[in-house]
């Protein structure tokens, strides 16, 4: 048997930002699973600031864009044969009007990057901070039923007892222990399901610790847990409200950026990438919480209703902040429907060239 604390002191938590602000959130949360509720609401509301300003530039830009989109074509029609003096003429266009073309690509890439970090680096930690809690917890265990003298049965008692102390804080809602999966698995794993999840965090040291268990006195600390262990450590719910959420998050921002003001293409290649968007996401996401334990499906769903809650609040003010731009769109589009009409009612004259050319036309 390896000893205790020569173990102990090989598992080292999982060291970093994200695991010390977990940490810093355990300190006053109830359980690990709410923890896990703060931590994400606490870095959305951080990086809101940057994602509205994203969006009220970016609706501000579109409808500056299509309000001059046939001053634009003018330009280009008018130097056609001089590209660097249509772009001139352009830039100085947008500039008059308002337009920020480079402030809006910036702030969207900014965006997109500072959400993408977030969420891979965070996963990964997680990940370390789920594998470090069940190691974390055996080697507890298995102190308290190798120092407990007495019979078998004094020992399972108190390895028992031990573990009922460490339940509700890994327990969220319906799901019985967040670091393992939100589905039909055992909420204690078992040697092999340490061993993968060891694999799987990414961390050198945990890896080797796990070859340091004894399989069977393992099995023997295991066992004290039997009343307690369950083939249904959770019920899918995770992975099927969190499909539902991405799907609906995505259905109400387009239906949001759907107003009277948009052109309506249907051969703009935008408009198919984010229909086909709208299907591969939610499958996306159904994956990554049905692959991972029930502590990442939380951080997303969490994440998604957060998401369909801010979606509603940021669009509302940005309609209100772009209402002016708003107007003088529709101020554009009447006048283009009003011009096109008039076109369209002018009759044709038939010249006497016109008609002979027919004529000749026919007789050859």
């Amino acid at each position: 048997m390896a000893n205790i604390m020569s173990v102990l002191l090989e598992l080292v938590k999982p060291s970093g930002l994200w695991p010390k602000l977990f940490d810093w959130f355990a300190s006053f949360a109830t359980n690990y699973g709410w923890t896990i509720v703060l931590f994400t609401i606490a870095v959305k509301l951080l990086v809101s600031p940057l994602d509205f300003y994203n969006r009220y530039s970016t609706r501000k830009n579109t409808l500056i864009q299509k309000r001059l989109s046939g001053q634009v074509q003018k330009i280009n029609l008018k130097y056609q044969n001089n590209k660097e003096e249509a772009n001139r003429q352009v830039a100085s266009l947008y500039k008059k009007e308002g337009y920020n073309m480079i402030g809006s690509c910036v702030f969207m890439l900014l965006n997109m990057v500072i959400t993408l970090v977030v969420f891979f680096s965070f996963f990964n930690s997680l990940r370390a901070i789920s594998c470090y809690k069940m190691l974390d917890q055996y080697t507890i265990l298995e102190q308290t039923y190798n120092q407990t003298e007495g019979t078998v049965e004094e020992k399972e008692a108190k390895t028992l007892e031990k573990y009922l102390e460490y339940e509700d804080k890994n327990s969220w809602l319906w799901v019985k222990n967040i670091w393992r999966n939100d589905a039909k698995v055992s909420s204690i794993p078992s040697l092999a399901d340490l061993k993968k999840v060891a694999n799987s965090s990414g961390n050198k040291s945990y890896k080797e610790f796990v070859t340091t268990i004894d399989e069977t006195e393992y099995n023997a600390v295991i066992n004290s847990l039997k009343s307690k262990e369950s083939n249904w450590n959770g019920y899918y719910i995770l992975a099927i409200i969190v499909t539902l959420t991405t799907f609906l998050s995505q259905f109400l921002s387009e239906k949001m950026n759907n107003s009277k003001t948009k052109q309506q293409n249907n051969e703009d290649p935008t408009q198919k990438t984010m229909q086909i968007m709208k299907i591969v996401m939610p499958l996306i996401m159904l994956i990554f919480v049905l692959t991972n334990t029930a502590s990442f499906g939380i951080y997303i769903l969490v994440g998604n209703i957060f998401s369909i809650l801010i979606n509603i609040l940021f669009n509302f003010f940005v309609k209100k902040l772009t209402q002016n731009e708003e107007e003088k769109y529709l101020a554009y589009i009447e006048k283009e429907a009003i011009h096109n009409k008039k076109q369209q009612q002018k009759p044709h004259m038939v010249t006497y060239k016109k008609l002979g050319d027919r004529l000749w036309t026919q007789l050859k």
